[in-house]
């Protein structure tokens, strides 16, 4: 009787409802950070790149792999085997072999698109080359794996039909190969800009917020090791419908939080027009090299501009400064420590003087009525400019 119960109690279970939450609640959280990153793009920043539209591409492919999960559900996953009709087994595997094709072609998105993104901040010969190299790899394996997964089983339809009779690779070493070479090329990307970041010449807070931003690929790259487990069990399972929901929904995680962690660096510029505070102690702090205060008042600005050029000549343009206010995921390569001034550069002094006037005070200083405070800020900006 007691074993009567407890086979009642495991054919009654299932994960249908913990697949549907993570799925859904995935997709909605990556769907909104791409939605704001492209709305910063184009309406904020008016620059938007490819690495944009190839993340917006990624994160369609994530949604439909989001859906083809969601359709195991409905026909299987998150159930026991032997509980699942026979005429939902074609539609389970069916939307099985789709979920595979999507993930890993959102997947190969995804890293073109960082790649793409890294190519246009960091301007440095040795990233730019780096990066194209990158970009190449990653694209012919990106071939080779939709290749072999949508080929896994000649006929293609034997995958699904077990009526058809055919001859299908064995899924645990393609498996594997799959998830080592991901795991490389992930490592490989999140720890190319580290050398760029780290020669920045920028505030230590600044350094340590731009270095957890960008090391949040760590984060996918464990998960990557960490689904490794469950590529194992899902593939030798006696019960793959029931053993399987934890690579299906890790494997979301893991396209998800890549596109989330891709995206969180160009949201700079949003966060600034939500909290102006912070474009002010920015600028400050990325571009102000001395400040020389003379009193202190309130009143209304009078703010001249002077510019003047040493070392060299050139022609005189505030526009490399502009790029760098407008743009959130700004170009950094006048910041790196190792574009040092050689004999044939152009060092440009930027000097921004702002006069405020007090109460009581004229443009000359002069006293109207009572004491009133002149009060003086000059800030001096140096860009070297390369022969």
């Amino acid at each position: 009787m007691a074993s009567t119960i407890d086979s009642q109690g495991i054919d009654s279970q299932s994960r249908a409802r913990e697949i549907i939450a993570i799925v859904s609640f995935m997709a909605i959280l990556s769907s909104t950070i791409v939605a704001l990153r492209l709305f910063t793009r184009l309406k904020i920043l008016k620059a938007c790149g490819l690495d944009d539209w190839l993340m917006v591409t990624a994160q369609v492919f994530t949604l439909g792999t989001a859906v083809a999960i969601g359709m195991e559900s409905r026909y299987g996953l998150g159930r026991h085997v032997w509980t699942i009709p026979k005429e939902e087994t074609m539609p389970y595997l069916k939307t099985f072999y789709a979920s595979i094709l999507l993930y890993n072609f959102a997947l190969a998105v995804v890293k073109v698109s960082i790649l793409l993104q890294y190519r246009r901040i960091f301007t440095a010969p040795a990233t730019q080359k780096a990066c194209v190299v990158g970009l190449v790899v990653i694209v012919c394996w990106a071939i080779t794996q939709i290749f072999l997964n949508a080929m896994i089983c000649m006929p293609v339809a034997s995958f699904w039909d077990p009526t058809i009779q055919g001859k299908c690779i064995p899924f645990l070493p393609i498996w594997y190969t799959y998830a080592v070479v991901n795991i490389i090329t992930d490592f490989s990307i999140f720890i190319l800009p580290l050398p760029a970041l780290k020669s920045l010449q920028l505030p230590k807070k600044q350094k340590i917020i731009l270095f957890v931003i960008f090391g949040l690929g760590f984060f996918i790259c464990a998960i990557s090791l960490f689904r490794i487990r469950f590529l194992k069990v899902a593939a030798k399972s006696t019960d793959p419908t029931w053993d399987n929901v934890d690579a299906a929904t890790w494997s979301l995680l893991e396209l998800s939080l890549a596109i989330i962690s891709a995206s969180l660096p160009t949201l700079r510029a949003l966060v600034i027009k939500i909290v102006p505070q912070l474009s002010s102690l920015a600028s400050r702090k990325l571009y102000s090299n001395t400040y020389v205060r003379q009193g202190i008042s309130q009143g209304t600005d009078v703010e001249a501009g002077i510019s003047s050029v040493r070392h060299g000549s050139c022609h005189e343009s505030t526009a490399s400064v502009a790029v760098l206010r407008k743009d959130a995921d700004y170009p950094l390569q006048n910041l790196e420590q190792n574009n040092q001034p050689t004999s044939n550069d152009a060092i440009i002094t930027y000097i921004s003087a702002s006069t405020t006037m007090s109460k009581g005070t004229n443009l000359e200083g002069n006293t109207e009525k009572g004491n009133g405070i002149l009060a003086t800020t000059i800030v001096t900006q140096e860009f070297v400019d390369k022969k």
